[in-house]
């Protein structure tokens, strides 16, 4: 069977959740531009609760955990802000033949290393912000098995030579900066 009742919800398996996933992002893309973004914003809203600060069971949960696992947190945090500017990077070098998501990639990256912030990169401020607010430092923390399986699954993401799921990728992986901002936020007042 394609799907299964855990504790009262109907999951679906892998293979039908991708299927009713391209359908859904079919449906937005016949859409016009505006529509569409918005349709795919709402539809990763919906889907992928974790990225929502109400929803995320690390930050919602912070001030239950211990300093070390805060850290913990902080540090795999640190790994994965580190690691994506280069996905970025190898997104924009793959993608070298669509100029506008090109472009993109390469305002997005230019912002990264400090366009707007005096030329100081932002993971350079994250490091420096984390050692001296926090006394955690992350300059040679090394990857937990579920941040490296992580990583090296955005990576395929992003190095896939079929422009328009990178794009979708990197439009899903910008769109919720801001709500992992807020996570990381909670995670950071509760280890202060």
């Amino acid at each position: 069977s394609t799907h299964r009742k855990h504790n009262g919800k109907l999951n679906m398996s892998k293979p039908v959740k991708i299927e009713l996933y391209k359908q859904a992002i079919d449906i937005a893309a016949q859409k016009p531009y505006d529509e569409c973004i918005k349709s795919l914003k709402n539809f990763c809203s919906s889907k992928f609760l974790e990225l929502e600060k109400h929803e995320n069971t690390i930050s919602s949960n912070s001030d239950k955990l211990s300093k070390s696992a805060l850290k913990f947190v902080i540090e795999q945090y640190s790994v994965f802000s580190r690691e994506s500017i280069h996905m970025l990077v190898d997104a924009m070098l793959r993608n070298y033949d669509w100029p506008e998501l090109f472009k993109e990639l390469q305002e997005n990256i230019n912002e990264e290393r400090g366009k707007f912030t005096n030329d100081v990169p932002h993971l350079e401020i994250m490091r420096r912000g984390y050692k001296q607010d926090l006394n955690i430092d992350t300059d040679n923390v090394s990857h937990c098995c579920a941040t490296n399986a992580f990583i090296k699954k955005m990576k395929h993401i992003f190095n896939n030579n079929d422009n328009a799921y990178s794009a979708g990728a990197l439009l899903a992986f910008e769109g919720h900066a801001i709500a992992e901002f807020w996570n990381i936020d909670d995670i950071i007042n509760s280890y202060n």
